[in-house]
């Protein structure tokens, strides 16, 4: 009782210009007394520091799971993102595995739900991995995707923790193509904000040469569906007018970006 008085008269006693300061300081230091203290003095809940970072994004990052409670209650903007990194509360709370905050931000509505199931199979935490089965209710093709992942990286018991969740192994990339139809498909082509994807035929096989920083051979699952070898994500999707290829769409979890094919002046 003695300290929280304490904290009330010390923060009583700071100036109000410098209240949002001491609200961040606060946070960082996992001092809830001190943050409900400024916030009832009138501190915004989603204050803006440093790359417009809000006190949520500190709390979820340093575990703070009382202070993240009091936010969220406060009505904190869950899906706030910084200018630096551009990214949310649930980020840096998967970044250190804090399970309990992940999901204490997927009951407040945090997007992102794909990204627990990624993380906790990428950390080998069981308990993120339940929680996104949960939670975030991945979908076929993510529990597929994590599970091949598992069983790349040897976690052989994320793996056999996802096959219970009903994970199916990826359909194989065997799928014969034709040279005449590959060459139908190499092209260049083009998304809304202008990044490009330029697809050629090398040795026989399709290959990317701007999805990174070498060109990607790209194994066939069917007709129309690549994968880069030896890779679990993301999924090439040829997409066709009539008998005219017009796109290729590109599926990394519940991301897809189409891309349009251009035509190339020589």
């Amino acid at each position: 009782m003695l300290n929280l008085a304490l904290v009330l008269l010390f923060v009583a006693q700071v100036p109000e210009e410098a209240r949002p300061e001491a609200y961040l300081d606060a946070v960082r230091k996992s001092d809830a007394a001190a943050v409900k203290a400024l916030l009832d003095q009138g501190v915004p809940v989603d204050a803006r520091f440093r790359y417009d970072r809000t006190a949520l994004s500190f709390a979820a990052d340093r575990g703070s799971v009382e202070i993240v409670k009091m936010l969220l209650d406060r009505g904190a903007e869950v899906n706030a993102k910084d200018t630096y990194y551009r990214v949310t509360a649930l980020t840096w709370a998967l970044e250190k595995g804090h399970v309990e905050i992940a999901r204490l931000l997927l009951d407040k509505g945090a997007t992102g739900g794909e990204d627990v199931l990624e993380a906790g199979v990428e950390k080998g935490n069981a308990a993120l991995v339940a929680l996104a089965i949960d939670k975030a209710k991945p979908t076929v093709d993510e529990l597929a995707v994590a599970l091949a992942s598992a069983e790349k990286d040897g976690k052989t018991e994320i793996a056999e923790q996802l096959r219970k969740a009903g994970a199916k192994p990826l359909p194989p990339t065997d799928y014969a193509m034709p040279a005449t139809v590959l060459a139908k498909y190499a092209g260049t082509y083009r998304a809304s904000s202008g990044s490009e994807r330029k697809i050629e035929v090398r040795d026989g096989v399709l290959t990317c040469t701007t999805c990174g920083p070498n060109p990607q051979r790209l194994a066939a699952v069917d007709g129309v569906t690549f994968r880069p070898e030896g890779e679990a994500t993301p999924t090439f999707i040829i997409q066709f007018e009539g008998m005219n290829v017009v796109g290729l769409r590109e599926r990394r979890g519940r991301q897809e970006t189409l891309f349009t094919r251009v035509e190339e002046t020589k």
